[in-house]
C-alpha cells in the first residue's frame, strides 16, 4: 500500500464514483489475483479508505460507505 500513499490520484476511479458526491478510488489488492478492491476518497492531504471488499461483490452505495 505504499505507493498508495506517495501517488494515490495514480489509482483509477472507482466504478461507483458517479453514485458519490466526492471522487472515489480504487486500488486492486491482495497478491498476485488482486481478489480485492481498496475503495478510498482523497481529502486534501488525507486518505480515507472507506472500505475493503472482495471484488466479485456488489457495488457499494453512499449508504454503504
Amino acid at each position: 500500500m505504499n505507493e498508495l500513499l506517495a501517488f494515490p490520484e495514480s489509482h483509477g476511479l472507482a466504478a461507483e464514483n458517479d453514485a458519490f458526491p466526492y471522487e472515489l478510488r480504487e486500488k486492486l489488492v491482495g497478491g498476485k489475483k488482486r481478489t480485492y478492491r481498496a475503495i478510498f476518497t482523497i481529502e486534501g492531504a488525507e486518505i480515507r479508505v472507506l472500505t475493503i471488499r472482495r471484488a466479485a461483490q456488489r457495488a457499494i452505495t453512499p449508504d454503504d460507505a
